[in-house]
């Protein structure tokens, strides 16, 4: 039988010791099983605490996570190693990100004040390092079923489709190519004959179905569900992904055009505050063979 995940992947799993920090340790005790890769799970203390708590409480977190691994790890062949480290969280994520693959965390948010200004862990992490990024925002009940890949055919959405593929082979997976295409309501508006309005939707969707066709075919990637759609890219990604029952959505981060921009900067990070599903974020600067 095929197996649904690829092998030996390094992945970083980082916990605040929340509740929803204990869905993304699930999700990579469940990916590194899968994988028959290294986990390393991480838990960071602040830096400005005093020295004396500071120390107490990595001592605490330490046995905690140890007593946790041991429990979740239970009847499974799997390599992990626990760090608990001193600093600012999302600065010591993306240094020790540097040696691993994935790095995998909880959809939480700390202080909220601090949220409000300067972003979550998770989408600091994603700003600030190059690692690929997987926010387990749901409740782990085995591997993922059903993913869905938004692309904009610029390179780096290439990057995240042969990253998702390599990682899930077997998994069944849809390619999302969202057209933005105000122009055509603009031309709706205007038009003399409501058939042409109509006629010029359909030419566009040709033409996105052809280039996705042509986009996946340049990257080797075989046996997914194309689908071109226009539309908003928030709106659309999120409807396709209910209607596809998809509890993992694949993102690249930067790109050219059209989702390229929803992608870009603060409007990426709102996909991870308010997609209700697993997001994985890739960005530029690794390649990923297709497997």
């Amino acid at each position: 039988m095929m197996s649904s995940q690829a092998g030996l992947v390094n992945l970083l799993v980082a916990t605040d010791l929340s509740p929803r920090g204990d869905r993304a340790l699930a999700r990579a005790v469940q990916m590194a099983s899968a994988t028959r890769g290294e986990l390393t799970v991480l838990h960071v203390v602040d830096e400005e605490l005093p020295a004396p708590m500071a120390r107490s409480l990595r001592e605490q977190a330490s046995d905690l996570l140890s007593r946790q691994m041991s429990e979740l790890t239970a009847g499974r062949s799997l390599r992990f190693t626990v760090a608990v480290e001193l600093g600012m969280d999302f600065e010591v994520i993306t240094h020790k990100a540097q040696n691993a693959e994935v790095v995998i965390l909880g959809a939480h948010r700390e202080q909220w004040l601090k949220d409000v200004f300067v972003g979550t862990t998770a989408e600091r992490v994603l700003r600030h390092g190059i690692t690929p990024t997987l926010v387990v925002k749901g409740p782990v009940a085995g591997p993922y079923r059903n993913i869905l890949v938004a692309v904009d055919l610029s390179e780096t959405s290439r990057k995240a489709l042969l990253f998702a593929r390599r990682l899930w082979p077997a998994v069944p997976a849809t390619v999302l190519y969202v057209i933005d295409a105000p122009f055509l309501d603009q031309a709706r508006v205007v038009a003399i004959r409501p058939e042409a309005a109509d006629d010029n939707a359909k030419a566009v969707l040709d033409e996105g179905r052809a280039n996705l066709s042509a986009f996946l075919a340049e990257a080797g990637v075989e046996g997914v569900e194309p689908v071109v759609i226009l539309g908003e890219a928030p709106v659309a990604i999120e409807r396709e992904a209910a209607a596809r029952s998809s509890d993992l959505v694949v993102l690249g981060t930067h790109g050219r055009s059209g989702i390229a921009h929803v992608m870009l900067g603060s409007v990426a990070e709102r996909q991870l505050r308010h997609l209700p599903r697993d997001v994985l974020a890739v960005k530029p600067g690794q390649e990923f063979p297709h497997q």
